[in-house]
């Protein structure tokens, strides 16, 4: 059982978590709304003030079955990325692809790993920017949006090059892309099926070790996957 005392700094009310910024000093900490429901609050909001005591790993998956969890979840958020992955691979001579796909690939792990770091400042992209009785966006709806829209723009090129070299397939004669051009353009793509997963990660368990090694797991799977 542990006690905490201190202030709101975020809390998303839909997705039921939060930070508490401890009245001792120490680092914010992570809870889930479901482990304080038994202390009589009915919701959180930014600044407000709370004492209570939660029992560790109250209604929270098991390690095993949290890990578990998490990598599927980001193996099939991860499948719409592997299409690309492959796509984009094509574009390179077959002895590079394999280099492109691992080095691409590398740099999304890290940079996942980076946000998840930092996940308390990640979370917060769910706070709304814009809020009327129309609609509700948010920084996270605002890089899905971008990257949304670079994937169809990705999607519709692809679509063209391939209908209009669908009757050149000597690959003698293929005029092959740029080996870095296809490694940024890997990273970009998971940058933005990346930050969907992690918030909605966050929402599962509150371990950041566990999260990580879900992490790895699924871009090793992936690798393997692309190939």
């Amino acid at each position: 059982m542990s006690k905490i005392k201190g202030q709101v700094k975020w809390f998303n009310e839909s997705k039921g978590f939060g930070f508490i910024t401890p009245s001792n000093g120490s680092k914010d900490v992570f809870v889930h709304f479901s482990s304080i429901q038994g202390n009589g609050f009915k919701t959180l909001s930014e600044g407000q003030n709370v004492e209570f005591e939660i029992q560790d790993g109250q209604k929270e998956p098991s390690t095993w079955a949290g890990l578990l969890t998490l990598v599927v979840l980001e193996v099939v958020l991860g499948i719409d990325n592997l299409i690309f992955v492959a796509i984009l691979s094509e574009k390179l001579p077959p002895n590079q692809r394999d280099k492109a796909r691992l080095i691409g690939l590398g740099f999304a792990l890290i940079m996942r790993l980076g946000l998840l770091s930092l996940i308390s400042w990640v979370v917060t992209l769910t706070s709304p920017i814009i809020n009327n009785r129309f609609f509700v966006l948010s920084v996270r709806d605002l890089i899905l949006l971008i990257g949304g829209l670079f994937l169809l723009f990705k999607a519709t090129i692809e679509l063209h090059e391939r209908l209009e070299n669908e009757d050149h397939e000597n690959t003698e004669n293929k005029n092959y892309a740029s080996f870095w051009a296809v490694v940024i353009q890997i990273v970009i793509l998971d940058a933005v099926f990346s930050l969907d997963a992690i918030i909605t990660a966050v929402g599962i368990v509150n371990q950041l070790l566990i999260m990580m090694i879900a992490v790895i797991l699924a871009a090793i799977f992936m690798l393997l996957a692309s190939k």
